[in-house]
């Protein structure tokens, strides 16, 4: 195991705890509020978190573990309703955000560097991160840097400040 692919690893970890303290007191009925129309709600960015992690973790070799719905739901350029029984309770949110990671997280050192190395065998993919390493890279750490943030910023926006 290479210490790169450990802290990867911890650092997929470490952004997961963050995530996690930006929705601990969000009340689940309120996952769904957008204080501005093109504002992405809590439910959804944990529910897209959580695919992202499936599928890294399935690009890792293990078996994709979100129910078919999750899929459509949470895609990258999915649909986002106001409507909270459109999507999954948070305790549900969090526990396949929560699950997901850490399976990719505990399946990433393991990973062999010639692998990691390799092209990407998605085309669209390829041309934005070049090889699988680069890929999970981002995907567990830039990725959910990114939506935490947007996170943070409805918080803010919803009246709810900062949950540091």
């Amino acid at each position: 195991m290479s210490i790169a692919k450990q802290q990867i690893a911890e650092t997929a970890l470490f952004t997961l705890e963050f995530g996690k303290l930006l929705i601990k007191d969000i009340p689940d009925a309120r996952l769904t509020e957008r204080p501005t129309e093109t504002m992405n709600h809590p439910a959804w960015i944990l529910g897209h978190l959580a695919y992202a992690a499936d599928g890294g973790a399935a690009h890792l070799g293990d078996e994709r573990a979100l129910p078919a719905a999750w899929h459509e739901l949470f895609k990258g350029g999915s649909t986002r309703t106001g409507k909270r029984t459109d999507y999954p309770g948070k305790d549900e949110l969090v526990a396949m955000l929560d699950e997901r990671t850490r399976r990719a997280a505990e399946l990433l050192p393991g990973a062999d560097d010639a692998f990691l190395a390799a092209e990407l065998p998605d085309e669209r993919r390829r041309t934005r991160f070049g090889t699988n390493g680069r890929f999970l890279t981002f995907l567990l750490t830039a990725h959910p840097g990114f939506h935490f943030g947007q996170l943070s910023t409805w918080r803010r926006a919803a009246g709810l400040g900062s949950a540091m």
